[in-house]
């Protein structure tokens, strides 16, 4: 269940201590097993180097009359039993140098860890000591900076908190928001250079939901998620495997490709930067690869102009 609100406040100190906090947590486990692992490396080389000592005896201090003598004096039988000798000989050689190998990775994997949960204690102390106080953001200071946004549909904005219960003292609110808003029917274009010449195509009105998962520091986890706003639902096209869609790049009918915009994204929505992550999805609407697997669907999206013209003629 979601209820809307109208602002909300980021403790960035206390999202950072929470952070670093976790990933200790998580170094430290992860050293522990690799601890683990070097030593039962170590215990496994140790038998290996003992094979492998015993092997290289029975070939170096046997000669060509030990074998025959063995053999019962059939030379093809002495001759199979020293190369079954030096098999075995080689495969502990080859056990020994997978278990060096595997031993001189893991503390290496060790020493990084180690460095890392050093520089991770570093910026825990560093968030402590900080001194940020708690950020406001607004949806009225989000319609401002995006007052100039061309293909936003002003006032369509809406953030949303998600929580458990029914009853208002029984509302226990999760790190766990949904931010909505609305874009206007716009023109899409090639960004490839190679096919710069293709006619611009039509992209209906997009709702899009921004999902921003906190609930565990240390682990957020963001998504986008494309509808049809009202009125809008017969616009879909036949997409990436056939798939009803709004927009080439999109792989379901809800699920867009961001590609190289995701990042952008990424970056904004973890510090709630939602302008920026509004502009960059417009960005993401206004363009498709026509060489691209998905966008190669573009085929199938009527031409802009023709949609425009319909439109205004209505």
């Amino acid at each position: 269940m979601y209820k809307t609100i109208d602002k909300i406040t980021i403790d960035h100190k206390q999202i950072a201590i929470e952070q670093h906090t976790d990933r200790i947590f998580l170094i430290n486990h992860d050293l522990l097993t690799l601890k683990n692992k070097v030593t039962a490396t170590k215990i496994n080389l140790g038998k290996a180097e003992r094979s492998l000592a015993t092997a290289r005896l029975a070939v170096t201090n046997n000669s060509s009359w030990d074998w025959l003598r063995v053999a019962g004096g059939s030379k093809n039988l002495a001759a199979a039993m020293k190369q079954e000798a030096n098999n075995y000989l080689n495969c502990r050689r080859g056990e020994r140098f997978e278990y060096r190998d595997s031993l001189t990775t893991l503390e290496r994997r060790y020493d990084k860890y180690h460095d890392e949960l050093y520089n991770t204690k570093f910026l825990l102390k560093q968030a402590y000591a900080s001194e940020d106080t708690p950020t406001n953001h607004t949806i009225a200071d989000w319609e401002h900076e995006l007052r100039n946004c061309e293909h936003y549909v002003k006032g369509s904005i809406k953030l949303k908190h998600r929580y458990q219960g029914g009853g208002f003292l029984d509302e226990c609110y999760e790190e766990y928001y949904k931010v909505t808003m609305r874009f206007s029917p716009m023109t899409a274009c090639s960004s490839n250079n190679d096919y710069i010449d293709i006619n611009p195509i039509y992209i209906p009105s997009v709702t899009a939901d921004f999902l921003i998962d906190k609930r565990r520091a240390g682990h957020h986890n963001y998504y986008t998620v494309l509808r049809a706003s009202p009125g809008f639902a017969k616009h879909r096209y036949t997409g990436f495997e056939r798939r009803k869609v709004l927009h080439p790049h999109m792989t379901d009918t809800t699920t867009p490709c961001l590609g190289d915009f995701q990042g952008p994204i990424t970056e904004a929505l973890d510090t709630f930067d939602i302008p920026t992550a509004v502009v960059v999805l417009g960005m993401f609407l206004q363009q498709f690869d026509p060489a691209d697997a998905a966008g190669r669907s573009y085929r199938n999206f009527p031409l802009a102009e023709s949609m425009f013209n319909q439109e205004q003629a209505a």
